[in-house]
């Protein structure tokens, strides 16, 4: 009888999905207000969560407020301190949950945050170039000008994994500092950078394949098992994908390497009402937006990775997982496992702050850094990265 039920939850919402006007469950009851902290206006972050925004309000009355966050520690401030209710966020939400590069400063330390939906869609993480570049392998990259936006750990680590996979590292490259992905935009526009990271949806692919420079990405084969051990090796939760859309991309798509983006993410303590009627917001009025931009097809609950995910959802999203039948005993024991980890960094972090020298910023991080192998081996839980 449960399998009946289950499967008769999960066809009432591919039904939705599919564009009929039948959903799994009764409209979602939200505030009149959101707000959703993301990347840069132009981003694909930014753009497939405004994608959102006109169902919300024609639906729902809600005004889904996406505001632009320049940096890591901006966009996680303002989940921090209330100003947004979730974050739409990349790789900072996992070094925000692990209390890792500017978030093991005093001020900050590991946050509990919670995952409430992935956007893993038909673009790709990836290493965007200017065609006039020339650079066509990664061994091309060497001494080319690369973006490095300042304060991200998000772009100096996704940049190290990409070039890690060429042999390369940051040494080998010029790095040019920029104060924001947005910037990072204007940079390979008007040359002062020859590549960045970015999205294949990003708006700045297009933009710039328009100008003269031309776009190219660079492939990741995936038959190129060593260089993928060397990724992997400084972001764990790369996966292989191909990617179809995005400018210059072929029909039959390109080779690369990604990870889920944005996540949308609340913090542990966020209201569960809340939590799940943005959780049901989000899949059950997929019809309505995934169309809107490119890349808003990525939020489908058919391509949900919740038994895969590195942060824990949140108990709203799970009750509403719970409720069309779809979370498993699978996702069930990977959700509790990394409730653990994060519990664990929060109470090493809660005792190691009370002694550590807070007026000495280097020597607190390099405490830390310590206190936090320490904790998470004993555990026998991965480290990511013992120091930074």
């Amino acid at each position: 009888m449960f399998n009946n039920l289950k499967a008769f939850a999960i066809g009432a919402l591919v039904t939705a999905q599919a564009g009929t006007a039948v959903l799994a469950q009764d409209m979602a009851q939200l505030p009149d207000q959101i707000t959703v902290v993301a990347y840069d206006v132009g981003t694909s972050g930014y753009n497939v969560t405004m994608a959102m925004t006109g169902s919300y309000k024609e639906k729902l009355g809600t005004n889904l407020r996406v505001l632009p966050g320049k940096n890591d520690v901006a966009r996680v401030s303002l989940l921090q301190n209330g100003t947004a209710n979730f974050g739409a966020l990349g790789s900072d939400a996992v070094y925000t949950q692990e209390g890792m590069y500017v978030f093991g400063q005093p001020k900050f330390g590991p946050q509990q945050v919670r995952l409430v939906a992935m956007n893993i869609n038909r673009g790709s993480s990836a290493f965007l170039t200017a065609a006039d570049a020339n650079i066509r392998t990664f061994e091309d990259v060497r001494g080319k000008k690369v973006a490095l936006i300042k304060g991200s750990a998000v772009s100096r680590n996704f940049t190290a994994a990409y070039l890690a996979f060429g042999g390369l590292t940051w040494d080998d490259v010029e790095a040019v500092e920029v104060a924001s992905f947005g910037d990072a935009n204007s940079a390979i526009l008007d040359g002062r950078v020859d590549a960045m990271i970015s999205n294949t949806n990003s708006s700045i692919g297009q933009q710039l394949e328009a100008s003269p420079r031309g776009t190219h990405y660079l492939a990741f084969p995936h038959e190129n098992s060593e260089g993928w051990a060397r990724m992997n090796s400084v972001l764990p939760w790369l996966y292989k994908h191909v990617a179809t859309t995005g400018p210059t991309i072929p029909e039959t798509g390109v080779e690369m390497a990604t990870a889920p983006y944005p996540m949308l993410v609340s913090l542990a303590d966020a209201d569960e009402e809340l939590v799940y009627n943005m959780t049901k917001a989000i899949f059950e009025m997929y019809p309505d937006y995934k169309d809107a931009v490119r890349g808003a097809e990525g939020w489908s609950i058919d391509i949900q990775k919740i038994e895969e995910t590195f942060i824990p959802y949140h108990e709203g999203a799970v009750r509403y997982f719970k409720e069309i039948g779809i979370w498993t005993d699978a996702a069930d024991a990977n959700n509790k496992t990394k409730v653990l980890r994060q519990q664990l960094l929060t109470d090493a972090w809660a005792d190691y702050s009370a002694s550590g020298p807070s007026s000495d910023v280097d020597a607190f991080q390099a405490g830390w850094q310590e206190k936090r192998a320490g904790v998470l081996e004993a555990a026998n839980l991965p480290l990511i990265e013992r120091n930074w």
